[in-house]
């Protein structure tokens, strides 16, 4: 399976040391399959009404 999000930003930093912060828009998810992203974006997984951009950094 193939899965994109059409919204959000990936940003790379070098300040200190190698870091990625990356934020998704939720709403956006899209596998093609339209049963499966009403699915996936229920409160069985990213809860998109709730977490509409949820933040991740590494």
């Amino acid at each position: 399976m193939v899965a994109t999000f059409a919204g959000g930003t990936v940003t790379i930093r070098s300040d200190t040391r190698a870091a990625v912060d990356v934020v998704t828009d939720t709403a956006t998810f899209t596998s093609g399959i339209a049963m499966r992203d009403a699915h996936v974006k229920s409160a069985d997984f990213l809860d998109a009404s709730r977490h509409p951009d949820p933040r991740s950094s590494a």
